[in-house]
């Protein structure tokens, strides 16, 4: 185990997680400034790896992930407090997959327990694309409730947005440190490419990423330009479901998704980014074309109106309006010194979402959770 000069985290991810050196070698790079510990989650593979003063350990992902991913936190943190290795703080990546096992963790290892909260878990829409009808009430009922019983327990919580607790506002309690920044998102390799005629969409699930929406917005306009087409990029299982909405439309493409790696290429030659999600926490594709510096459009909805200024670095429109989406694609279809003056304008905010202003708002979050002095006003958060 590392030194007793940093303090000692317990980081735990839903996975699977692929491409660990791209996940996690930046960050546990960051964070190796001021901490050291373990990080567990699950991949193609049993194997360990260390990054900085981090160790990596994933499990083989199969059909009792669950159970078996329980069964190997739990056994891990136990190993821990058999051998009298200390861990100050235990990190949960979301409330839900993670969230109970996180609580567990800390008690056996008498650390603190911080979660980050990534999704509208509140909302309908998040539910709908895997299962529907009474299945999704259940499923939303039971969500809520993991949901609250862990954020009762934490001493911190990291959100994306301001008020993206609102609805769990009766699972808070006084003395809880919050949070409110952007998460870590590995930006290396997005520059700006050669343009195509491409409105590109990188994301799922289907009714989630609004894939239906901008198919609709599109279509409208479709026809005033030609030589601009649609590309859907993603893990789409149901194919049937997407070809439905595309109906053979000469315009419209989809590409099967790829490893993150393989982004820059794809957000690089792009013309126009667009998220046309019904409920979203931060949008990370819309920060990669940030980056990329290209024009981006996206519904005002959760947490992405932090990252686009309507007008100055991208355009908002109202969520599920398929005609006011139509509008903002027209706009910049015809206009090729807007799509450069969005784009330029989103590359220079684009620092504002790196690698070093993540780690210095992380980096003292952790601190005040941990009771050290606070470094900076960054984090601070009272907004439910």
């Amino acid at each position: 185990m590392p030194s007793s000069s940093k303090q000692s985290l317990l980081l735990l991810f839903p996975g699977p997680k692929y491409d660990l050196d791209r996940q996690f070698g930046e960050r546990l790079a960051l964070l190796s400034r001021d901490f050291e510990g373990e990080v567990l989650t699950s991949g193609n593979d049993d194997e360990s790896r260390v990054y900085g003063s981090f160790r990596l350990r994933t499990i083989h992902r199969n059909r009792a992930i669950n159970l078996r991913f329980a069964l190997f936190v739990m056994g891990t943190a136990l190993k821990h407090r058999i051998a009298g290795r200390n861990f100050d703080l235990v990190v949960s990546y979301d409330p839900i997959k993670t969230g109970i096992l996180g609580i567990v963790a800390a008690r056996i290892l008498k650390a603190k327990m911080i979660t980050e909260v990534n999704g509208d878990y509140a909302e309908d829409i998040h539910y709908v694309d895997e299962v529907t009808g009474r299945k999704a009430v259940i499923k939303k009922t039971l969500y809520g409730l993991i949901i609250r019983f862990v954020l009762l327990r934490c001493s911190g919580i990291k959100t994306l947005y301001p008020g993206q607790l609102a609805p769990f506002r009766e699972s808070l309690r006084k003395g809880q440190k919050l949070a409110c920044f952007h998460n870590h998102i590995n930006l290396q390799g997005f520059s700006k490419g050669a343009e195509e005629k491409v409105v590109l969409l990188a994301g799922f699930p289907f009714y989630v990423k609004g894939v239906d929406i901008l198919i609709g917005a599109f279509r409208k306009i479709s026809s005033l330009h030609p030589d601009w087409r649609l590309k859907i990029l993603g893990w789409y299982p149901n194919r049937d479901l997407l070809n439905r909405h595309i109906a053979g439309h000469p315009q419209i493409e989809f590409h099967q998704a790829v490893h993150h790696r393989d982004m820059p290429i794809h957000i690089g030659g792009a013309g126009i980014c667009v998220l046309a999600s019904r409920t979203e926490g931060m949008g990370r594709f819309l920060i990669e074309a940030m980056t990329a510096g290209k024009p981006r459009i996206g519904p005002r909805i959760g947490g992405i109106p932090q990252i686009i200024e309507s007008g100055i670095d991208g355009l908002l429109f109202e969520p599920e309006n398929t005609d006011a989406l139509a509008e903002c694609l027209e706009l910049l279809m015809r206009n090729s010194a807007l799509r450069q003056r969005l784009g330029e304008a989103a590359q220079k905010r684009a620092v504002n979402f790196g690698a070093d202003n993540y780690y210095r708002q992380l980096r003292d979050f952790y601190c005040d959770v941990l009771g050290q002095p606070f470094r900076s006003e960054a984090t601070v958060s009272t907004e439910y």
